[in-house]
C-alpha cells in the first residue's frame, strides 16, 4: 500500500484497518472507495450487511457503476458518503437499528470534527431511548451549534419527555403562549418552556388531591390577625379569586417544598394579605417571610407586616424539612400514572429513570433543578 493509503486507512476505526488494507489491495479501485465513499469500503470490507447485496457492490465498483447505485445496493443512504472514516461504524451500527434516526442526524454532525461527530451520534442514540427520532435529531443538532458540549443525558431526558408529551397532548402541556415542542425552537427556548410546563404539573400532580400535612407554621392569631394555612387546593384557588393576587403562580413553589402560603385575616375575617415563608437565605432553619402581598398584589400594610412578623417570632417550634413533606397519597399516584403513562406506553416503563412507576417525594424538584442548572450554564456559554 502507498504512504497515502496507509494515512487513509489509518482513519479508520482501528478493529477494521487490517481488513480494509487486505479488500483495498484487490483493486485500486476500492482504494477509491476510500476518499469517495468511507461508508462503502467498510461495509465491503468488514463484511458488513448480507453477502449477496456486498458481492454485487463489490462488482458493481469494478465495472465503474456510479457511486449512488454501489450504495443503493448495500442499503446506505447516500447523504452518509460524506462520513469521514472515523465514525462509519457507529454510523453504521446506527443505519442498522433506525435508518430514520441516521438520516435524520447526518446533517447535523461536525463532519470536520469527526471525534465530535462519533461522540454526537454515541450520544444521540442514548438520547434515542428516551425520545422521538425528531427530538434527538433536534437536540444533537443545537448541541453541535454550541459546540459539541451538553450538559450530560438527564437534561436531554427531561427536554424528551416535554418535547414527546407536548406534540401528543398539545391542548394540555402546550405553555400559556400555546407554544409545544418543535423543530424550530431554540435550545434556550425549550429549557424556558419545558421547565415553566413541569413546573405545573408539579403543582397539579401534587397537590390537588392532597392535603399538606406539614405547614411549617402553626396558624394561630397574633395582634388582631388571622393566619389561616393555604394547605389544600381548594384553598388555593380560593385566596387566589378573593385577592386577585398571584397564589396560584405560588402553588408550583409549595408543590417543589420551597415555601408554605398562609391568608393573613383581620379580627372580622376579612382577607388582608397573602404570606408566603420560606427558608431564611442564610440559615435554611429558620422561616422568614419570602413574599407578602395585599389584594390585587398591593403592598400590605406596616401593622399587618409586623403582626406577620410577631406571628412567626411567636411559634414555639418551627421544622423547615430538607427533603419533601408533602405525601403521595393513592389519588395522587393515579393522576402521576395518568400524566406519564402515553409515554411509558411508547417507549417502555423503565425507559427514562427520571419517570419512575412510583416516584420518589423529591422527583419534581430535581427535574427543576436540572432545567434550572441548563439554562444557567447557557447563559454562561453566550
Amino acid at each position: 500500500m502507498t504512504k497515502d493509503l496507509n494515512a487513509l486507512i489509518g482513519r479508520f476505526p482501528p478493529g477494521s484497518r487490517e481488513m480494509i488494507g487486505r479488500f483495498c489491495e484487490k483493486d485500486v479501485r476500492y482504494w477509491q472507495l476510500c476518499e469517495t465513499a468511507p461508508i462503502a469500503i467498510y461495509a465491503l470490507a468488514t463484511a458488513h450487511g448480507p453477502s449477496n447485496a456486498r458481492n454485487t457492490a463489490a462488482l458493481a465498483v469494478l465495472e465503474g457503476a456510479k457511486l449512488a447505485q454501489v450504495l443503493q445496493v448495500l442499503g446506505i443512504p447516500r447523504g452518509l458518503r460524506r462520513l469521514p472514516p472515523e465514525i462509519v461504524d457507529v454510523a453504521l451500527a446506527s443505519l442498522s437499528t433506525d435508518g430514520g434516526w441516521m438520516t435524520a442526524i447526518t446533517g447535523h454532525l461536525p463532519l470536520h470534527n469527526p471525534h465530535a461527530a462519533r461522540e454526537m451520534l454515541l450520544r444521540g442514540k442514548t438520547h434515542l431511548r428516551y425520545a422521538s427520532t425528531e427530538f434527538a435529531a433536534w437536540y444533537c443538532g443545537q448541541i453541535a451549534g454550541l459546540g459539541g458540549e451538553d450538559d450530560g443525558p438527564e437534561v436531554a431526558r427531561v427536554l424528551a419527555v416535554y418535547a414527546f408529551i407536548s406534540r401528543l397532548l398539545e391542548e394540555r402541556c402546550a405553555d400559556e403562549e400555546g407554544n409545544g415542542f418543535s423543530t424550530g425552537m431554540e435550545m434556550r427556548q425549550l429549557l424556558m418552556v419545558a421547565r415553566a410546563w413541569f413546573r405545573r404539573q408539579a403543582a397539579v400532580i401534587r397537590l390537588k388531591e392532597c392535603v399538606i400535612p406539614d405547614m411549617w407554621l402553626k396558624a394561630g392569631c397574633c395582634r388582631g390577625h388571622q393566619f389561616r394555612a393555604l394547605d389544600t387546593w381548594s384553598r388555593f384557588v380560593e385566596e387566589a379569586e378573593a385577592m386577585d393576587n398571584c397564589v396560584c403562580d405560588r402553588m408550583t413553589n409549595v408543590a417543589l417544598d420551597e415555601v408554605r402560603l398562609f391568608s393573613v385575616r383581620d379580627g372580622d375575617g376579612r382577607r388582608v394579605a397573602t404570606v408566603m415563608i420560606g427558608p431564611l437565605g442564610c440559615n435554611r432553619a429558620l422561616p422568614a417571610i419570602r413574599e407578602i402581598r395585599g389584594p390585587g398584589n398591593r403592598p400590605v400594610s406596616d401593622r399587618v407586616y409586623r403582626a406577620t412578623l410577631a406571628w412567626i417570632a411567636g411559634q414555639r417550634s418551627y421544622a423547615l424539612p430538607d427533603g419533601s413533606s408533602i405525601p403521595w397519597p393513592a389519588a395522587t399516584l393515579r393522576r402521576w400514572h395518568r400524566y406519564w403513562q402515553p409515554y411509558w406506553n411508547h417507549f417502555g416503563d423503565d425507559a427514562n429513570p427520571l419517570l419512575p412507576r412510583v416516584p420518589d417525594p423529591l422527583v419534581f424538584r430535581r427535574v427543576d433543578g436540572i432545567l434550572a442548572a441548563a439554562q444557567a450554564d447557557l447563559r454562561e456559554r453566550r
